[in-house]
């Protein structure tokens, strides 16, 4: 499957610690129920990105995390989110569980 997205649709943040310091990977909905991108501005200016993760449906959500690890990140520290998926919740829930914080906002207060 090939992954798509539209950069207008970004539905919130995912804060992360990796070795001691903390990055922010952006979250889109697409033709996935989240899409992780990394993005950043390199030191001439240009703006660039990486696919950091996704998640296709709630039972690949369950298959990654079945574990109780984080895929490329020690601790996943704050989920903000502006819109909530239907299928969202469930994932919210089990975040909620491991101590991830998270706050839901209103579309407009990024």
């Amino acid at each position: 499957m090939a992954l798509r997205w539209d950069w207008n649709e970004k539905i919130g943040e995912l804060l992360i610690k990796q070795r001691e310091e903390e990055f922010t990977i952006n979250i889109y909905q697409g033709n996935a129920l989240a899409i992780f991108i990394s993005e950043w501005t390199n030191d001439n200016g240009v703006e660039q990105y990486s696919l950091y993760n996704f998640f296709h449906d709630k039972e690949h959500f369950k298959n990654c995390t079945k574990d109780k690890t984080w895929n490329y990140a020690e601790e996943w520290v704050k989920l903000t989110l502006w819109e909530v998926p239907n299928d969202f919740w469930v994932i919210l829930k089990d975040l909620a569980k491991r101590g991830v914080t998270i706050e839901i906002r209103s579309k407009g207060n990024e």
